[in-house]
């Protein structure tokens, strides 16, 4: 299918059809994403409550370096999906060159950040001493790999932004299932290979990573559906590389400001030992089940929404925001109720110890029943930056996250304990829905930057 039928399919017709078109595949992939964290902390739960910890400690570092880095995804990807809305097709491979170069020398400087700041930004972050070790460990093997990672985000955010959802999850899963199978290999030196315990984990999440980006790769400098990236296309165009800086520096931010606020809530909850933090770990894990869904969903809104803008069809932005927050409240509230019910029934799948299944059950209990509301937020939040309005979006994201989230979980955990930190994480779910509700219903901000 070419790229101007892959856009027609994107801007005419019916918008829950296209919803459903583009989203499947994406949450396809996200399914799979989702049920190999389980998996991996299936695994990790068989070494105990320290290694189950590992990769729950070190993911708010790495995402903060990931969702810094997709700052500038956004912005070149807002640029890609209203060049194609405007048919204005020619411009794509250069600006997608771009934005990989960016990525790569982004990915770089995070990377060796990350490998020599792991040990003493979570004696910082006052990780239990049981747990640093391995943590440590986790994000340095992560960060070697770091600009594979951020040129596959990109990568695969420009298919996306063209309109094809699906090639990027053919590849990601390809590559997760290669991922879930090297996991146990690695961890309990299986088939041979050496015993590397949370190590063996980090090692094959990063082969997996470095195999998608070259893949995704190939098929754009073989040409893909007009799109052909050559070596003038990374060239430096002084023009492209303004814009994608100047549009992306608030998204990426702000991003990174949501990944510290998640570096800092994990710091807070291990304030209160292991068996909290072992807990959190496992819940956000199951609760991810959701949150997931709701982003892919969100991620196919936001196609259509870029197009969209990008072809002066505001009114179908708005529909496809609307139907993607009514499917996700949907989706989010029947899972909700059933993880509700049997939380610790779940939680004893992946840890034995009868302490952190209390906690992490508690956990899901609270937080759960706010849940639903967050499929409002994120759909705003990446429907804006669609629109290429990285501003309000990395305003919404620092409200949210650092005037609500953290304030109320750490002023509810030195008043309640760990019960605490669990209100205060579902109390922002609330408040940040409302504000998000304010952008819902006032959308002039669906207007064209190229």
């Amino acid at each position: 299918m070419s790229t101007e039928a892959i856009r027609r399919r994107v801007l005419e017709g019916n918008v829950r059809k296209s919803l459903l078109v583009l989203a499947t595949p994406i949450l396809i992939n996200q399914i799979v994403q989702v049920l190999y964290n389980l998996v991996d902390t299936f695994w990790l739960g068989r070494l105990g409550r320290a290694a189950v910890s590992a990769p729950a400690v070190a993911w708010p570092v790495m995402m903060t370096a990931m969702l810094f880095a997709s700052g500038f995804t956004a912005a070149g990807t807002a640029l890609i999906s209203q060049l194609v809305g405007a048919r204005r097709y020619e411009e794509v491979d250069t600006v997608l060159g771009q934005l990989i170069l960016v990525e790569v020398l982004v990915g770089t400087v995070l990377g060796i950040a990350g490998y020599f700041l792991a040990v003493p930004l979570f004696r910082l972050l006052h990780v239990p001493y049981d747990v640093l070790p391995l943590s440590s460990s986790y994000l340095q093997v992560l960060s070697l790999v770091f600009p594979f990672v951020s040129a596959g985000l990109a990568m695969s955010a420009a298919f996306r932004a063209l309109g094809d959802t699906k090639t990027p999850t053919i590849v990601g899963v390809t590559t997760l299932i290669l991922n879930a199978v090297l996991d146990p290999l690695l961890i309990f030196g299986w088939a041979g290979l050496p015993k590397l315990g949370v190590v063996g984990a980090a090692l094959s999440t990063s082969v997996s990573s470095i195999l998608y980006a070259m893949t995704l790769m190939s098929l754009f400098l073989r040409g893909y559906r007009g799109i052909r990236l050559s070596t003038l296309s990374f060239a430096p165009r002084r023009a492209i590389l303004y814009r994608v800086l100047r549009i992306g520096t608030p998204s990426a931010l702000s991003n990174a400001l949501t990944g510290l606020s998640f570096a800092v809530v994990m710091a807070i909850v291990a304030s209160f030992g292991t068996v909290a933090t072992a807990a959190y770990g496992v819940g956000m894990r199951i609760s991810n089940v959701i949150s997931g869904l709701v982003f892919g969903i969100s991620q196919a809104a936001g196609v259509i929404v870029g197009q969209s803008v990008g072809a002066r069809l505001v009114n179908r932005a708005r529909r496809a925001l609307l139907e993607t927050i009514r499917a996700n409240i949907l989706i989010t509230a029947v899972l909700s109720v059933l993880i509700f019910l049997f939380a610790p029934h779940i939680v004893a799948m992946f840890i034995s110890d009868p302490v952190v299944i209390a906690v992490g059950a508690l956990f899901l209990r609270i937080f759960l029943p706010t849940l639903p509301l967050v499929s409002i937020t994120v759909p705003v939040i990446l429907a804006l930056r669609a629109a290429g309005k990285t501003h309000l979006s990395a305003l919404l994201g620092i409200v949210q996250l650092w005037v609500i989230r953290i304030p109320l979980a750490y002023l509810f955990g030195a008043a309640l304990g760990i019960v605490g930190v669990w209100w205060g994480l579902s109390l922002t779910n609330v408040i940040s829905a409302a504000i998000a509700a304010y952008f819902l219903l006032n959308t002039k901000w669906l207007r064209p930057i190229v």
